[in-house]
Parts: structure tokens; C-alpha cells; sequence
């Protein structure tokens, strides 16, 4: 009995150590795809999620960003968590804003029309702030397949249409940012109590 037990474990561990090494080959993909470098010795599918991603920020209008490049930024620049509320209050990355995108993964042709469960567009807007030049970077909790349309790219396609210029998707979400190692807060900045 204790043998099934540990061989579970190994397996989950396993498991979540194989997850954790195609997680962190996605942001090296995508940068070597955007610059157009030749990739080897990495699986095909995380290739091809990651040229969806790049693929569908490319048409809409946004550009990705990795949770390394995203804690290497020392410019100022806002940041909007499209998760849940409670899912904010748990934890998310420092001196970000929460404005809850409705949950449903939508495939892009669907999100052209503002979803009124997101809340207003005028909150949005508020929450995005603005000055349309400054640097956005928008992110969702990252529990969707990376090549699925999220909360965080309808977010981003909406910000890009109400003629915000530089908008940015973290990869992954804040999950890669957690697996990362990088920090996380979970006090409310005062514009969001």
C-alpha cells in the first residue's frame, strides 16, 4: 500500500517538474520566434502554442512579454490582473490593478463586443488610466492553455481599441510569474480598496 502511495508522488512530481521545464521553454520560444531564430530540441507543441500566441497578438495588436523580461523593466508602467477578485486578494504582482474580465475563454471573432459581466468599459478605461503612451501590461491568473484565448488577451484587445499604444500580455500569467520565483503581494494598492 505505501508503495502505491510513492509511486503516485513520484509520478505528480514528475509531472509537475516536466510541466515547469515547458513552461520556462515558452518564453524562450517566443523570443526566438519573434526574433526569427531557428529552435531545436524543443517539443513541436510547445512550439506551435507559442506561434499562436505570437499570431494572435500580432493581429490584434499587442506584443507579449516574459515574466523575466516584465521584472527587468525599471521604466514606469501600469499593470492590470483581469482575474477574479478573490483570485487578486490572494496574491498578484506588486502594485497591480484588478479589473475582473468575465471568465469564459472566448475565441477573438466572440470578444468584439463588450461583455457587460466584465463590468463598464468607462471602468476599464479608468483602471488602464490615461495616458495612452504609457506602458500596460495586462495579465490573468494563467489557467488557460497558452493557446487559448483568455481573459488577459480580450483585455488586451480591448485596451488596443480604445487606442492604448504599447500594451503587453504576460506570458503565462501569473502562474509563470509565481513559478518563477518572482515577488508577489497581496496588499490592495489604495486605487483599488
Amino acid at each position: 500500500m505505501n508503495y502505491y502511495f510513492l509511486a503516485l508522488f513520484l509520478l505528480f512530481v514528475g509531472c509537475s517538474q516536466e510541466k515547469a521545464v515547458q513552461n520556462l521553454e515558452i518564453d524562450d520560444v517566443i523570443l526566438k520566434l519573434s526574433k526569427q531564430e531557428k529552435i531545436q530540441g524543443v517539443d513541436q507543441k510547445i512550439i506551435d502554442d507559442a506561434q499562436i500566441m505570437l499570431n494572435r497578438s500580432s493581429s490584434y495588436g499587442y506584443k507579449l512579454i516574459t515574466s523575466k523580461e516584465l521584472f527587468q523593466i525599471k521604466t514606469p508602467l501600469h499593470l492590470l490582473d483581469v482575474s477574479l477578485k478573490g483570485n487578486y486578494l490572494l496574491g498578484h504582482i506588486q502594485n497591480s490593478k484588478n479589473f475582473t474580465f468575465a471568465k469564459e475563454a472566448l475565441p477573438p471573432h466572440e470578444a468584439t463586443q463588450w461583455d457587460p459581466k466584465s463590468g463598464s468599459l468607462k471602468e476599464f478605461q479608468q483602471k488602464l488610466g490615461g495616458d495612452k503612451e504609457a506602458i500596460i501590461v495586462i495579465y490573468d491568473q494563467g489557467d488557460y492553455p497558452l493557446y487559448q484565448t483568455g481573459p488577459a488577451d480580450i483585455a488586451c484587445m480591448w485596451a488596443v481599441k480604445l487606442g492604448y499604444h504599447t500594451v503587453y500580455r504576460l506570458v503565462g500569467g501569473f502562474a509563470f510569474w509565481k513559478e518563477r520565483g518572482f515577488p508577489i503581494s497581496r496588499e490592495t494598492p489604495k486605487c483599488c480598496e
